[in-house]
């Protein structure tokens, strides 16, 4: 037996069986799957243009600057938009 009839064995053949026990010939797309990737496509674009440091430029500017620590802010608002975008929403 050759290495590539072994690997076709272990791999593609198994694949196969798999699929033919678990196939079913009415199953429908579900829903919640098409929308989780629009969940995520729209949370990476929020993320992206609004989750970073510039983002909290545009939202707050000139605000931040009475606050103590003025340069900390858009680091710490980065990381909450971080938290809220992957981990809160998608739960």
């Amino acid at each position: 037996m050759s290495v590539i009839t072994l690997i076709h064995r272990l791999t593609v053949d198994q694949w196969a069986v798999i699929d033919a026990q678990y196939r079913d010939p009415e199953a429908k797309t579900d829903a919640k799957g098409v929308g989780t990737l629009v969940l995520a496509a729209a949370l990476l674009i929020v993320k992206r243009y609004y989750g970073r440091t510039k983002g909290f430029r545009l939202i707050f500017d000139g605000m931040v600057n009475d606050w103590p620590l003025p340069e900390m802010w858009p680091y710490m608002y980065g990381v909450f938009a971080s938290l809220i975008l992957h981990f809160l929403i998608p739960s």
